[in-house]
């Protein structure tokens, strides 16, 4: 008993730190949370969850924050910052490579470390801001390209079962934009993920903006790095530094609609943006809805849409609230669902 008394005590003096969640959110929004630290190693973890529980605190983890808003009024939460580092080769052939990445790897060095050495499939996912162990639980994507493809499995700690444990790519429940941890926001702790990468000649994305930046298409090959530059020129071109201008990168997700409803949709809008998908789905541009709706470059309170890209929110003046974002995201959302029957899905997670 001596032993516990004296080991929560420790802990508490060790996790009672209060940290500012402005600075860990895109978006520079939140509040001042009561517990947190940094996680460097899996035997951290087992301490994490004990004092967790104990004081009766839900678990959050934060990578680079930059998909994610707090709220101003946070109780009863212990902040993890995971700093979990590595990048090991597991095995490789001719042909592919499998190699496991820390969780608290920024996603982006990852991506250049892959493109020095000659690695392909994750070259679309350039400039994408955020950390590796972050990556799965969006799935994210770009360019017709999302993580799950190169995904071979992801290591977790299982709350409920208190156990390490691989969790292969099926197992995870990838969707567009989702998977298990994303439902389950408080049921795992994403240490570590394994990639399969190819060693063979990368293909130039068949996305206009990519396709254009090749001379219109004339170009059919290009190199890694290449196509990295073409991708970051791009996203430079279309999308804000949330360093310099605070925002969370897409803030709502492209809907998906089948084939009745797209057809329902082009008769009244001809030149609406789709991309057909697997089942007879189609993905349409949110980001072209927005424009259509006369929303881009609309201010709410404190939040923009931003004139480069009608799917950016942005705190250009890092004065908004966490109401602030709420109201904008109603409000848009009720414009959309009005002019086009359409639902719109937020992209960042919301801790309150």
């Amino acid at each position: 008993m001596f032993f516990i008394v004296y080991t929560i005590h420790a802990l508490n003096m060790k996790y009672q730190q209060e940290i500012n969640l402005k600075n860990h959110s895109g978006m520079y929004i939140g509040g001042v949370g009561k517990y947190s630290t940094f996680l460097k190693s899996e035997e951290e973890i087992l301490d994490i969850v004990f004092f967790a529980k104990e004081n009766k605190l839900k678990t959050w983890i934060i990578g680079d924050g930059t998909n994610t808003i707090f709220s101003e009024n946070i109780e009863n939460v212990f902040f993890v910052i995971n700093k979990i580092k590595e990048i090991e080769t597991i095995q490789e052939d001719e042909n592919s490579i499998l190699i496991e990445v820390g969780a608290g790897e920024n996603w982006d060095s990852f991506v250049e470390y892959s493109i020095k050495n000659n690695y392909s499939g994750i070259e679309a996912l350039s400039f994408i801001p955020g950390t590796v162990g972050a990556t799965p639980i969006q799935n994210v994507g770009a360019y017709g390209v999302e993580v799950k493809d190169v995904i071979d499995s992801v290591r977790v700690f299982d709350k409920e079962k208190e156990k390490f444990h691989w969790m292969k790519n099926k197992d995870c429940e990838f969707e567009y934009r989702n998977s298990i941890f994303k439902k389950n926001p408080d049921a795992f702790i994403v240490t570590k993920v394994r990639f399969i990468l190819s060693k063979k000649e990368p293909s130039i994305p068949n996305y206009p903006d990519i396709q254009n930046y090749f001379d219109n298409g004339s170009i059919e090959f290009a190199t890694l790095k290449e196509i990295r530059d073409a991708i970051i020129s791009t996203r430079k071109a279309k999308l804000l530094d949330y360093k310099e201008v605070p925002n969370c990168g897409s803030f709502f997700a492209n809907p998906i609609v089948n084939e009745v409803e797209l057809k329902k949709l082009k008769e009244m809008y001809p030149d609406i943006k789709e991309f057909q998908q697997q089942d007879n789905k189609f993905k349409i541009s949110a980001g072209w809805l927005i424009d259509k709706a006369g929303l881009k470059g609309k201010s709410f309170g404190d939040i923009y849409i931003s004139e480069k890209h009608a799917l950016i929110l942005c705190n250009p003046e890092r004065k908004a609230s966490f109401d602030n974002i709420e109201k904008a995201e109603k409000e848009i959302k009720e414009t959309i669902k009005e002019m086009f029957g359409v639902d719109l899905l937020r992209e960042p997670v919301i801790c309150e």
